[in-house]
This record gives C-alpha cells, structure tokens and sequence, in this order.
C-alpha cells in the first residue's frame, strides 16, 4: 500500500460522488428524479469500495453510524434543491462533515472540509488550537475556498446560499 493513497472518507467524498455527479448523466438525473432513495445507494457504493480488495484506500477499518450518509433536501429561494449529506465523522483533514449537491442545469458540488491545524500545533504545541471546517466547492475539477463554516447543517446551507446568491447573474450583491 502506497503511503499517499487517500483515506477510504476522502475518496468517497471528495472524489468518488464528485466525479459520478460530473461524469454521469444517468446519476444526476437519478439524484434529481429520486432523491429519497439516494440514501441507500451511498451506503452501498460505500460497502462496495470499502470491500473491494483492490483498492489503495487507507482507513477502511471505519463503520457507519446511525445518521451516516443521510440527507435532507432543501429548496432554495432562486427554484434550485440542495441535496445535504451528512458524513460520518471525520478522521483526518480534509474529511468532509457535509457535502452539498446543487441540483440544476449545471450542478455544484460542496463540501465542508475538516481542518485540523496540525501545522499551527506543530508551530507552538503550547497553545490549544481548535480545528474547523472549511465551505469548499468543486468546479470543473477545481477546488475552491469559502472560508470557515460551522460545522452544523444550518450554517452549511446558509454558507451555500449565500455563495450561489452571490453568483447568480439575477443577484443584486
């Protein structure tokens, strides 16, 4: 096993979901036209990468919880849904808390991320850094910052609407 490989959290989250919400038209149309069965098949493709022996993934000794991989739809004010995943808890920076799916035309793809300030700590051990999260999104296989977020759903849905309210050409910001 390569020491770089990503953490089986990461890959699902930052890589797997992502490129099958870009790459497969199937997908979205499934998450748009089923949103409510879309729970059980993050569990299963979950499973299905966590036991597949071929992979390079580490920390695939994680066991979902009750809550884990849920989510809740929400319609924003300009028509869009937002799909909300809540995560299993993370391990390691940059593990997500949330991801957020914008279901449009042309779809977004957000993530709070997990910081731990393990540099800062590594800098002055005698002060207690607190680690946060940070509002990113995924675009055209870029990655963009928001800033810190709160790590509960109603600041991560707030956090999103006020970035896509920003960027809507009908915006008055």
């Amino acid at each position: 096993m390569t020491t770089n490989a990503p953490s089986l959290l990461y890959f699902f989250e930052h890589m797997f979901l992502r490129d099958a919400l870009f790459g497969s038209r199937e997908f979205l149309a499934e998450l748009k036209n089923n949103p409510n069965n879309f729970n059980r098949g993050l569990i299963a493709n979950f499973n299905r990468i966590k036991e597949n022996p071929n992979n390079d993934l580490l920390e695939k000794d994680i066991s979902l919880e009750e809550g884990d991989f849920s989510l809740d739809i929400i319609s924003l004010e300009i028509g869009d849904k937002l799909i909300v995943i809540r995560c299993p808890k993370p391990r390691k920076a940059p593990e997500a808390g949330f991801i957020g799916i914008i279901l449009s035309d042309t779809p977004r793809y957000f993530i709070s991320e997990y910081e731990t300030n393990e540099i800062m700590k590594q800098l002055s051990p005698d002060k207690e850094w607190a680690h946060k999260y940070i509002l990113c999104e995924w675009a055209n296989k870029t990655h963009k910052n928001y800033g810190e977020v709160s790590n509960t759903k109603e600041a991560f849905v707030e956090r999103i609407a006020k970035v896509i309210y920003a960027s809507s050409p009908n915006s008055t910001n």
